[in-house]
This record gives structure tokens, C-alpha cells and sequence, in this order.
């Protein structure tokens, strides 16, 4: 315990408690006693209540869309789209929107409270669902594409402020967004499950599987009826695709996750090569081990984050997305696939929070709308040639695009450990 002058107030200080006051020469001198170390670590890892009803958001809207998802490319396959034809709406449902990321980012960045925006978004999603069971109706891939794009429109509504939500309502930001991504990942979980469960043990079609997703999707929307926000400092800047507002650093880290991006394909192609090797049900089986994998480890991987710093983490998520690209090169049997499935889910729960994490500790609170906003464009857009290259590639040889996956993984791990080291954050 400690007597400090009254020149500082009864807020505290970093590290310390105010314990009481005492008056000296008609000088109020507050008494502080130091918080112990355990007991700050304590306090920074509680999870706000806000991260919570977001993940929770998050959690029913994964299992919605992971009901759907690992039966995406062999739904496709059936109704007669070609390898080319799979990459392209890999990379379109993803790229298309990637305008909707930067804007989505700059006016929820103008407002001070940001739910109507993630709300908005989620929705889309839930309607958009029911849309692609009119496609496996008709048996039509580009109404597929169409509402399937649709459904990554709300993804890009809401994904900018929602992040902002959460890098707003904790200070250890790996921690905060890998909490979320686990509970978002847990919700895969659950969806894979059903997916295996209504196409192989029940035996639903796709249009009665497409149709239960967008209804579990609108029950997500629940939680976001019973957040309570408080106000946030609006971005200050007018829009601009010059990018000038943000800081130097950011925009060279954001260039370089964009460069891992474009070797980073869709992940139907990994399915499509699952299920080529075994058989659909297996596939099914293996992207439920990828989900726990990702689930289990994506806490770990975020505080690891906050104590050895962002950059090294990255630098460990590409180089295990290399790993797993080389295995699918040289495997032809299931249990490589087991391992190489549980690597994919591991390199995600390296890479997915943390990106954003970092980004949002390299800009001041008011900008990070926009900064968040603009890393989802540039690796949405970044998906598009990515996943035209693995679709093209995979239609002349097999194996080829996961040659040119692992390429790009390794020279993007070491150019973000190299500069990530310099900025020492």
C-alpha cells in the first residue's frame, strides 16, 4: 500500500485501487493499494456480456449455414457444375461482396451504435437460405450462385461492426475475438452434425435440408433483441477509397494478409477432393472433425495471440495451411485425411480472430469500423481469383491447386513474421 498525490483522481491507475482519501494541508491525497497480478488477469479475461449475445448470434446462424455448407459442392456436382463452375461460386459468393465489407464498414463507422447493422445482416442471411432451397427445386446453379451471393451479402453487412462490437467491449482483443469464434465454430459443430445426419442417416433432400437451415437461421436474431449497446466514437473521416485515414501500418498488414488470400481457395475445393478420394458421407464426417478442431482451438490460439504477439500466430496459421495443402497433394487414402482435416481447422483457428485482432489493435477505436471493413473486402475480394485458379487447376490435374495453395501459404508465413516483427505489437 501506497500513498500517491491528489494530482491524480479516483479513477486509479493502471495496476493500482483507490483504498481511501486522507486530507494533508488542505490537500485531499487519495490512498491506492496495487491489484496483483492474478487478480488483473482475472478481471481481463471475463467475457462481456455483448461478446456473448454476439456469439450467440453466431452460434445459431453457423449451425443454419453449416447445415448447408459441406453439402454445397457435391449439391452443385449433382445438379451438374463443373469443378471451374464450384470455384467460381466459392469465389463469387465471397468476392461479390466484398464492396459490401468496406461500405458496411465506413457508415456503421459513422453511427454510434452498430446492432441495426449486424441485424440487418443477419438477416439477409436467414431469407437467403430459404432462396437457395427454390434452386435445388429447379435444379439451377446460377440461382444457386445468386442467392447463395446473397447470403454472403448479409455475411458482409454485418461483419465490420459486428467486430468493431466486440474489439469495443474488451481490451484483450485475441481473447474477445477468439471467444467468439469458438462459439461461432461450436455452431458449425452442430450444423455439421445435422448435415450429416439429414442427408445420410434420414435421407432428406436438399430442398427440405435448405429450407429447415433458413428457418433455424431466423432464431438467430433473438439474442440481438436482448443486446444493449452502449455509444461508440464515430469515424471522423469522410469515405475514401484511397484508404489515406488509416495508419501505414494496418494497410501494409492488411496487403499481406490479402497475399496469403490469394492462394487461400475456397474451402469446397478441399470437400470436392474429400469426397473424391472416399465418399460423400466420409467428406461429411471429415468437416465435422475440421469444426471441432477449429472450435477446440481457436481460445487457445487468441490468448496465445495477446502474450507473443499477433504476427507470430499468423506466421504459424499460414505455414500450417502449407502443411495441409502438401498433404492433399501427395494423400489418396481416408486416414491422411483425418490428420490433414484437424491441421485445416487448426490453421483456421490461428488465422480467422487473430487477423482481425490485429488489425484492430493497429487503428485508434473510431477508425476501426473501417479498417475491419476493409481487410474483409480485400480477402473476399482476394477469394475470387484464388478459388477460379483451384477450380481451373483441379479440372486438369487434381492435385495442382493445392501445388499452388501451398506456395502462396509459405511466402505469405514468412513476410508477416519478418514485418509483424518489426512493428513489435
Amino acid at each position: 500500500m501506497g500513498c500517491l498525490p491528489g494530482a491524480f483522481d479516483d479513477r486509479g491507475l493502471s495496476g493500482w485501487r483507490v483504498r481511501g482519501s486522507k486530507q494533508y494541508n488542505n490537500t485531499e491525497i487519495f490512498i491506492y493499494a496495487q491489484i496483483s497480478p492474478m487478480k488483473m488477469e482475472s478481471k481481463s479475461k471475463k467475457i462481456s456480456a455483448i461478446i456473448l449475445l454476439l456469439g450467440l448470434v453466431s452460434l445459431i446462424t453457423d449451425i443454419s449455414s453449416e447445415i448447408i455448407f459441406p453439402l454445397l459442392p457435391f449439391f452443385l456436382e449433382n445438379i451438374g457444375a463443373a469443378p471451374l463452375i464450384i470455384g467460381l461460386i466459392g469465389g463469387v459468393e465471397e468476392g461479390a461482396v466484398g464492396i459490401l465489407n468496406m461500405v458496411s464498414g465506413y457508415f456503421s463507422g459513422k453511427s454510434e451504435r452498430k446492432r441495426k447493422w449486424v441485424f440487418s445482416g443477419y438477416f439477409l442471411s436467414a431469407a437467403s437460405k430459404l432462396g437457395l432451397a427454390l434452386s435445388a427445386m429447379v435444379s439451377s446453379w446460377p440461382i444457386a450462385l445468386l442467392f447463395r451471393t446473397a447470403d454472403r451479402a448479409g455475411k458482409g453487412v454485418r461483419k465490420a461492426p459486428r467486430d468493431a462490437m466486440i474489439a469495443k467491449a474488451t481490451e484483450k482483443r485475441g481473447f474477445g475475438f477468439g471467444v467468439h469464434r469458438a462459439m461461432d465454430t461450436s455452431g458449425a459443430i452442430i450444423g455439421a452434425i445435422l448435415a450429416f445426419l439429414l442427408f445420410y442417416t434420414w435421407n432428406w433432400d436438399y430442398t427440405h435440408i435448405f429450407l429447415l437451415a433458413g428457418v433455424i437461421g431466423f432464431f438467430g436474431l433473438i439474442p440481438l433483441a436482448i443486446l444493449r449497446e452502449g455509444k461508440g466514437r464515430k469515424n471522423p473521416m469522410g469515405f475514401t477509397l484511397s484508404l489515406r485515414s488509416l495508419p501505414r501500418e494496418s494497410l501494409i498488414i492488411i496487403g499481406l494478409i490479402t497475399l496469403f488470400d490469394l492462394g487461400n481457395f475456397t474451402f469446397m475445393i478441399f470437400m470436392l477432393r474429400a469426397g473424391y478420394l472416399t465418399e460423400v458421407w466420409i467428406a461429411l464426417l471429415l468437416y465435422l472433425l475440421y469444426n471441432v478442431s477449429y472450435a477446440f482451438l481457436s481460445i487457445p490460439f487468441g490468448s496465445l495471440s495477446d502474450r507473443v504477439g499477433k504476427h507470430k500466430v499468423l506466421a504459424v496459421g499460414y505455414s500450417l495451411y502449407t502443411l495441409t495443402c502438401i498433404g492433399f497433394v501427395f494423400s489418396s487414402e481416408l486416414y491422411p485425411l483425418i490428420l490433414l482435416f484437424i491441421l485445416y481447422g487448426a490453421f483456421m483457428a490461428a488465422v480467422d480472430s487473430v487477423q482481425r485482432a490485429y488489425i484492430s489493435d493497429l487503428v485508434p477505436e473510431d477508425l476501426r469500423s473501417t479498417a475491419l471493413g476493409t481487410v474483409h473486402m480485400a480477402l473476399a475480394l482476394a477469394t475470387i481469383p484464388a478459388s477460379l485458379i483451384a477450380g481451373f487447376l483441379m479440372g486438369i490435374f487434381p492435385q495442382a491447386p493445392f501445388i499452388y495453395g501451398a506456395s502462396t501459404g509459405s511466402v505469405s508465413a514468412i513476410l508477416i513474421f519478418a514485418y509483424g516483427k518489426r512493428l513489435k505489437i
